[in-house]
């Protein structure tokens, strides 16, 4: 049978037009904390909070001690494809911010009510916007700190077909938090705190690399037994963390890659990772890794996906190649050294009794401060195959 067509080709309206462009964007609630805790990263923010309620539907604010905006830009921000981080196409290949294509805010404001509240100073005097289903209010004049407060209630309010889909609140509150977490690791240097329905759950302070911000994550011990890597050529560099053979498990939850500090997804690096850890576990068996990858903007496509997830290199058979030699050759090292210290007889074992005499004393409630400390050194010795705990990684 066929449909008989009842009208012509049409132009669409400006709400159907956003509704449409924020359905690309804005996937979840969690797709909202991104692009706006994306925002308070760009503005150079040192401190961001996060207040969720009703796991996003009800309330996202998110606020920060960042930049903020003065008055010009509060009137642009929220028109689509308004954007401080690009301003030609070239741009478009040397990108180093998290953000470039201004269709967060319009998208947002699009599905929510909304609002954007800035100061640029510390004077106090900043300017707010409100939305309703991206209908603008006036710009009105108000008290606010050096920063950004963005507020966003009621999401999917007048698109009832997408909220009938959405997931539970107990699942949009965990999304929340993993991502958070994915986040805040390649942003050592940033506080991150977040409040759902009162009650703080997850909170990071500044710590001064991503291996400490590693540890607030996952905990101080399992980041300890990370195996550190790194490489450097022509264009780009990298450092890896990643977990020791006898560490490997069935379902590992991280396996974070970091393309100049942008959480992304990319199946050459993840797979040179796997294949090079693979030679030392069973075939059930993953490793836990952190891969930070800094590379020339112009060597890299992120404009490839709405939310910018995945990206994709110029050469990557030899990024491949790369990371799979240097990661190969560094566990390799620290298997044949765990094998040498087996069989090194009376030495070896000298050196077990002399640290299980420490644990010992690690273990009585007199223990002192050294006592600890050479705990911690002559541990990590066992595991170092070149004698230093800088080449593996392992740092107390």
């Amino acid at each position: 049978m066929i449909r008989e067509i009842k009208s012509k080709i049409q132009l669409l309206t400006k709400p159907v037009i956003e509704k449409i462009a924020a359905g690309e964007v804005i996937e979840r609630p969690a797709s909202v904390v991104k692009e706006l805790v994306e925002n308070s990263i760009d503005s150079n923010a040192s401190k961001i909070d996060i207040i969720i309620k009703d796991g996003g539907y009800s309330l996202i604010k998110v606020i920060d001690n960042g930049f903020g905006m003065d008055l010009d830009d509060i009137q642009k921000c929220l028109l689509r494809h308004s954007t401080s981080k690009i301003s030609s196409s070239d741009d478009l290949y040397s990108i180093v911010t998290m953000g470039f294509r201004g269709e967060a805010l319009a998208s947002i404001s699009a599905v929510s009510r909304f609002s954007v509240t800035s100061c640029p100073s510390h004077e106090g005097l900043g300017y707010s916007i409100c939305t309703e289903g991206g209908n603008s209010s006036d710009i009105k004049p108000v008290s606010h700190i050096k920063g950004t407060t963005v507020t966003c209630q009621d999401l999917f309010y007048n698109v009832p077909a997408r909220k009938k889909f959405m997931k539970s609140q107990k699942a949009e509150r965990m999304a929340i938090v993993r991502l958070l977490e994915h986040m805040s690791i390649s942003y050592p240097s940033v506080h991150f705190n977040l409040t759902i329905d009162g009650n703080v759950c997850f909170n990071v302070p500044q710590v001064d690399t991503p291996h400490l911000r590693i540890g607030q994550i996952v905990g101080v011990e399992i980041a300890n037994r990370l195996i550190y890597c790194s490489g450097e050529k022509d264009f780009m560099s990298f450092d890896l963390y990643i977990s020791h053979p006898r560490d490997a498990k069935a379902r590992p939850r991280f396996q974070n890659l970091y393309v100049n500090l942008r959480r992304v997804d990319n199946d050459s690096v993840t797979y040179s990772i796997k294949e090079a850890f693979s030679r030392f576990i069973m075939s059930k068996l993953k490793a836990t890794w952190f891969c930070f990858l800094e590379i020339d903007p112009s060597k890299i496509d992120i404009n490839i996906h709405p939310r910018k997830k995945t990206v994709k290199f110029e050469n990557e058979k030899e990024l491949f190649s790369y990371l799979f030699d240097i990661i190969h050759s560094k566990i390799s090292n620290i298997q044949e050294y765990d094998k040498t210290s087996h069989e090194e007889g009376n030495t070896q074992l000298q050196l077990v009794e002399e640290n299980n005499k420490i644990y010992k004393k690690y273990e009585s409630p007199h223990y002192t401060k050294e006592d600890s400390q050479q705990l911690e050194l002559s541990f990590l010795s066992i595991f170092d195959d070149k004698g230093s705990t800088k080449d593996t990684g392992l740092k107390p």
